[in-house]
């Protein structure tokens, strides 16, 4: 890209997500092409423009505020005490939970003593 002609697409892009052309268009589904006009001004749509901030680390505090402190780094969910947990974590940890609040669900069973 003509260094005259840095856009704030490319920036973004390029140094907030650290995102190389091939990447972005693998990320985003999209031919160099598209990624190129974006590079050039055109807009990055939203869903896009979400998607690479997201793979570049960036907050998830402007989805809802529930998320403030909380990033995505490559395979790792960054907690805002900069705890590192893995998908397979946080499926296990469903899970457990899961099983947990089944056991609590069903009736307590109180068995007679025989001959009682």
């Amino acid at each position: 890209m003509d260094r005259s002609k840095v856009t704030e697409n490319y920036i973004f892009r390029w140094f907030r997500c650290g995102l190389s052309l091939e990447k972005t268009c693998e990320l985003c589904d999209v031919s160099q092409k598209t990624v190129e006009g974006w590079d050039k001004g055109k807009p990055i749509p939203g869903h896009h423009r979400r998607l690479m901030a997201l793979y570049g680390g960036q907050e998830l505090g402007h989805h809802h505020r529930d998320w403030n402190g909380w990033k995505i780094r490559g395979n790792w969910l960054i907690t805002p005490y900069g705890e590192r947990v893995t998908p397979q974590q946080i499926m296990w940890l469903a899970a457990g939970y899961a099983h947990a609040v089944i056991r609590l669900d069903r009736p307590h069973r109180r068995h007679k003593k025989k001959g009682a």
